[in-house]
């Protein structure tokens, strides 16, 4: 299958680069503080069963952190200036809608969005807006960059994405994006391992945490 650049000749968004590289820190940071917290609470007087649950969510922090470090320390420019297939998988095409099968550029503008978010793991799509437009240089707030990701993306199967409403001070709506199986079945066809989403990470912590 014929690829080409995702860039054409202007090379990778450096800004997005170190933009995802302080994220990774940040969430590795986190992760080893709640390893820390746990620590502590091993030394306080407690029943053996809340020992073995302390010791077991610190080992699950601890896996997260170096997960997430050992993403970072494996990424080189090819992860921000990705391999493009000129078509989609030609075992997916079925699947597709005609638009995406026909239309070269729909379907180059769909991968670049697919890319951003199988190499990233982010779900807030305010995040994934910007970082796909930084990638096409383009504003975030433009139209065609959220209709990718509300209409094309969601449309074609690819995506798929829930408002969470928080009662903060004041009421907040955060909107969240993530791959569906199919999406990430064409991301591993194109050569793209998808990490796991910050939206699934949060719900496999909650249910370790019941």
């Amino acid at each position: 299958m014929p690829y080409r650049s995702g860039y054409g000749t202007s090379g990778p968004d450096f800004t997005v680069v170190a933009m995802d590289h302080l994220a990774g820190l940040d969430y590795a940071l986190l992760c080893l503080e709640e390893v820390e917290m746990e620590l502590v609470q091993l030394k306080t007087p407690g029943s053996y069963s809340r020992r073995e649950a302390a010791i077991a969510r610190a080992e699950t922090h601890l896996r997260d952190a170096m997960t997430e470090l050992d993403r970072i320390w494996g990424m080189n420019a090819m992860d921000y200036c990705p391999v493009i297939p000129e078509k989609p998988p030609e075992r997916f095409l079925v699947r597709l809608p005609s638009r995406v099968r026909d239309g070269e550029q729909t379907w180059e503008r769909m991968a670049q969005a697919l890319h951003v978010m199988a190499t990233t793991g982010w779900s807030l799509r305010k995040e994934l807006m910007e970082a796909y437009a930084g990638r096409l240089g383009i504003k975030p707030r433009s139209g065609s960059v959220r209709r990718m990701f509300e209409q094309h993306l969601v449309g074609a199967g690819l995506v798929e994405t829930e408002v969470h409403k928080l009662r903060l001070i004041a009421p907040v709506s955060l909107a969240l994006s993530r791959l569906t199986d199919f999406g990430q079945a064409i991301c591993w066809e194109c050569g793209w391992r998808p990490i796991e989403s910050e939206w699934d990470r949060l719900i496999r912590k909650h249910r370790g945490n019941e």
